[in-house]
C-alpha cells in the first residue's frame, strides 16, 4: 500500500483531545467548566444582543415558563434580588446589612494568604540555613569541621603562583580549588537573594497581617453604627 492509499492514523494525543471535545459538548450543562450556574434550558434561553457593534449574549428567561406561573422551587434565580445586588450603597452601614459586601469583610482570604506567606517564610529560612551552613564549612568556620582542608588559596595571585614555582600541586588540585572557589561565589550570591527575597515575603506577610487587622476594626466600627442606628432615640425631655 502506498502512502498516497494509506489511511491517515490519528496521532494519540489528537485522538484524545478530539474524544474530549466531544465529552464535554455533550456533557455542557451538567458538570462545571464554568457553567455550574448557567440555568437548565427549560427556565431560559440565551439570545444575542447587538449593542454598538458589538455582540453580546443574554440570558432570559423563557416566556413559556412566565405564562405557565411556573413553581419559584425550579427557578434558581428567585433569591436573587438584583436591585440589592447593584443598587449603590447610601450610607457606610449598608456594608454589613448586604450579604454579597458583607462577606467580603467576613471573609478568610486575606488570613489564609497571610499563612502562605509564612509557610514560604519558614521553608525559606531552613534553605538559607542549609547554604549559610555550607558556606561556612567552606570557610572553615564551622566547629564540627575544622580539620578540613581544602587546600584553596584565598587570592587568585597566590594560586597562580604557586602553579609557577611548581609547588608539587597537580593540575586535578588546581581544578579542585577553582571548584571550591566558584561554588564560595555561587553561594554567597545565593545567600544574598536568599535574604532579599526573605525581605519581601515578611514585608508582604506584614502588610496582609495589617489589612486584616484595619479590616477587622472596620467591620466592628460598621456593626456599632448600625447598632446606634437601629436604636430607638430617647424622647426629649420636658421643661
Amino acid at each position: 500500500m502506498t502512502d498516497a492509499t494509506r489511511p491517515d492514523k490519528e496521532v494519540p494525543a489528537k485522538r484524545w483531545i478530539n474524544d474530549n471535545e466531544s465529552d464535554s459538548d455533550q456533557e455542557i450543562g451538567l458538570f462545571g467548566g464554568g457553567n455550574k450556574l448557567r440555568v437548565p434550558k427549560a427556565l431560559a434561553e440565551e439570545t444575542e444582543l447587538i449593542k454598538e457593534g458589538k455582540k453580546h449574549t443574554v440570558v432570559k428567561r423563557k416566556r413559556r415558563f412566565l405564562e405557565d406561573d411556573g413553581s419559584d422551587e425550579d427557578d434558581p434565580y428567585t433569591m436573587i434580588n438584583i436591585e440589592d445586588i447593584l443598587s449603590p450603597i447610601e450610607t457606610p452601614t449598608d456594608i454589613v446589612q448586604r450579604p454579597a459586601l458583607r462577606r467580603i469583610l467576613k471573609s478568610n482570604q486575606i488570613d489564609a494568604l497571610a499563612g502562605t506567606a509564612m509557610e514560604f517564610i519558614e521553608g525559606e529560612k531552613n534553605f538559607n540555613k542549609v547554604l549559610c551552613r555550607l558556606s561556612s564549612i567552606l570557610h572553615q568556620d564551622d566547629p564540627q569541621y575544622l580539620d578540613l582542608d581544602l587546600n584553596v588559596k584565598d587570592d587568585a595571585d597566590d594560586l597562580e603562583d604557586a602553579v609557577k614555582k611548581e609547588t608539587g600541586e597537580s593540575a586535578a588540585d588546581t581544578a579542585a580549588s577553582e571548584v571550591v572557589r566558584h561554588v564560595k561565589e555561587l553561594l554567597l550570591e545565593n545567600i544574598n537573594y536568599s535574604n532579599e527575597y526573605l525581605a519581601r515575603l515578611q514585608g508582604a506577610r506584614d502588610k496582609l497581617t495589617k489589612a486584616r487587622l484595619q479590616k477587622d476594626a472596620l467591620y466592628t466600627e460598621l456593626q456599632s453604627q448600625l447598632t446606634d442606628q437601629r436604636r430607638p432615640s430617647a424622647a426629649p425631655r420636658r421643661q
